[in-house]
C-alpha cells in the first residue's frame, strides 16, 4: 500500500539525513518504509508528477515546497 509520496527535495533530504527535513516528515517516511519492507526512494520524480501521483491515489505529498503546499494537494510537513 502506498502511504504517501515525497517530492524531490524531501526524498533527497531524507536520504542525506539533512536536518532541514522536519521530524514529522522523517517519521512519516520511516514508518512508510518499515511498513513497505522495500526501498521506496529509488527513483526521484519531478514535483509535478509526484503531486499528480498523490492526487491520483488520494494521498498526501511529503513536501516543504511552498508551491505544492499552497496548492490543493494535501501535504505532510
Amino acid at each position: 500500500m502506498i502511504a504517501g509520496v515525497a517530492d524531490t527535495h524531501a526524498a533527497l533530504w531524507y536520504l542525506l539525513e539533512n536536518p532541514l527535513l522536519s521530524i514529522t516528515a522523517r517519521t512519516f517516511i520511516d514508518d512508510a518504509a518499515a511498513a513497505a519492507g522495500q526501498e521506496i526512494l529509488l527513483s526521484p520524480l519531478p514535483d509535478r508528477i509526484v503531486a499528480a501521483t498523490a492526487v491520483y491515489f488520494g494521498i498526501p505529498v511529503i513536501s516543504g515546497d511552498g508551491r505544492i503546499r499552497a496548492s490543493n494537494v494535501p501535504t505532510v510537513w
